[in-house]
Order: C-alpha cells, then sequence, then structure tokens
C-alpha cells in the first residue's frame, strides 16, 4: 500500500519553496531573535502564523525555547480558516511533506482523536492552511526528530477548548513515557491601524500573561481584542492547567505595520512559552 502523504500547500507563499532557501531564513531567524534566558521542561509554545517575513522573528523566540529538547510528539494546535466539515478536524496522512522533509505523522494518536464524536478527518478545505503549516519548518529545524499531531479547529468556542483539551489529556496520559509539545497558532488584531492594534493586543497580552483564561474570553466575545486562534490560546491554558504546568512567559509582541512600515491596517503577532518548575 502506498504511504499517504500530505503535500506542503504555502510552500513558495508564506515561506519558500527551496530548502537552502528556507533552511538560511528559518535559521537567521532563530540567531537574530533568542529570548532573555534559556527554558527547560517546556510544555508548550504560543506561535503567530502569517508569512514568514512578518511574524518569522517572532516566532523564532518561541522555537529558541525548545533548543536542544527533545520530544517523542509534537501536536501542532490551530485555528481553520476554511472549511473543515467538524468541530475539530485531523489531517490524517502517515506524512507531512514540508521542502525540508517529510515528517511522520503519529497515526495510533490520530485514530484515538478520531473516536471522538467531535473529531473527524479533514476531507475539504477550501484553501491551503497556514496556521498549521507555517510551523512545521520552525520545528524541523529546532527538533532532531518527532512525530506530528495536527490539529485544526474550526468551534473556538470555549467550551470545545475544554473539551479539545480533556480529550488529549486523556489520551496521552495513556502512554506517560512519552514526550510532548504543544504548538498553540494565532495571531492577533487584524486590519486595525497601528496604535489601535497595540492597545487591543496590548489587553489580550496581559491577560494571557496573567493566564487569565476568563478575562481573554471576555475580551474576545466583546471585541476589545481579536485573535483568529483564540481557540488555540484557550486551549493551551486550560491543558496548562491539566498538567499543573505554572509558568507562562510572553516572548515577544509586535505587528505587521512594525516590518512594512505601513500602520494604516496592520496584524499583530505575539510568541509565549509554557513550562514546568526548572
Amino acid at each position: 500500500m502506498s504511504k499517504r502523504i500530505k503535500r506542503a500547500g504555502i510552500a513558495g507563499q508564506f515561506y519558500p519553496a527551496a530548502s537552502s532557501a528556507l533552511n538560511d531564513q528559518v535559521g537567521t531567524y532563530l540567531k537574530n531573535n533568542k529570548p532573555d534566558k534559556k527554558y527547560k521542561n517546556v510544555f508548550g509554545l504560543i506561535c503567530p502564523h502569517a508569512g514568514y517575513s512578518f511574524s518569522g522573528p517572532t516566532a523564532a523566540y518561541a522555537y529558541n525555547c525548545i533548543k536542544d529538547q527533545e520530544y517523542d510528539n509534537v501536536f501542532v494546535i490551530a485555528p481553520s480558516h476554511s472549511y473543515i466539515n467538524s468541530p475539530i478536524g485531523v489531517y490524517d496522512y502517515q506524512y507531512y511533506q514540508i521542502p525540508l522533509e517529510k515528517i511522520p505523522i503519529n497515526q495510533e494518536i490520530l485514530d484515538k482523536l478520531k473516536a471522538y464524536d467531535e473529531i473527524d478527518e479533514i476531507t475539504q478545505e477550501l484553501r491551503p492552511e497556514n496556521s498549521l503549516e507555517v510551523q512545521l519548518p520552525f520545528l524541523s529545524i529546532i527538533l532532531d526528530e518527532y512525530k506530528l499531531v495536527p490539529i485544526l479547529i474550526r468551534d473556538q468556542s470555549l467550551k470545545m477548548s475544554n473539551r479539545l483539551a480533556h480529550i488529549i489529556s486523556d489520551i496521552i496520559k495513556d502512554n506517560p513515557d512519552e514526550s510532548n509539545l504543544f504548538v498553540f497558532s494565532t495571531d492577533l488584531s487584524h486590519y486595525h491601524a497601528g496604535s489601535e492594534a497595540e492597545e487591543m493586543d496590548g489587553l489580550l497580552v496581559d491577560a494571557l500573561r496573567e493566564k487569565d483564561l476568563k478575562k481573554i474570553d471576555e475580551l474576545i466575545s466583546s471585541g476589545k481584542s481579536e485573535a483568529c486562534g483564540f481557540g488555540a490560546i484557550e486551549t493551551a491554558l486550560v491543558l496548562a492547567e491539566k498538567f499543573d504546568i505554572p509558568n507562562l512567559d510572553v516572548l515577544n509582541y509586535t505587528h505587521s505595520g512594525k516590518v512594512s512600515g505601513n500602520n494604516q491596517q496592520v496584524v499583530g503577532y505575539v510568541s509565549a512559552v509554557l513550562y514546568g518548575e526548572e
């Protein structure tokens, strides 16, 4: 039987299609954007998902936190910008092919995820999804090897974030000897003037720093803040609570206007790390 491969959908758009150029670009971001301290016992990362020229440096702050660490599995939990046929979808392939490598997907975990009513295989997308795929080149460069668990969220309600966190918790507790990293994908406010975006994003970043799940949900519901992956953020905080992860550091914040010089309509980006006792 032929091995089923998920082909890269956004190479050449959000990041370089040539492996050498991609390796150089990510390597430069990692070299030039390092957090102020070294981290141990990293449980999860919150990372942006725009084109690399805009959000790559912000993402690099987070990925540098897992340098020299090893994980059996990496769960990438990202919002769906196009249609999927269930509240939560998974890419049910054996491999995810990006320019740098062919990443193995943990089929055993996927089968367990699909056993739940809320989760199904993604059978249709209106366009290639960037929120998950942009994380993969960073992971492939910073980690020696890992198995991928790709999850897309359509229903980003707090109820569904709680449910997803519960499902994941149950599944990984069945395999206590395996180490797991979680990458939660989101951008922040979209298409506001730079000063307005900084104000909106500042409220959310402050709540994130405090791990204030209720406040984040209120900010999103009221429109005072925006995050296209707010369901991923909320899943991060619920999972951190379930696994007694006490620490969250915000690493970097910026917006597209600071890159392009056009501050009329910008998109906000944040990176953060969740980690255990050091």
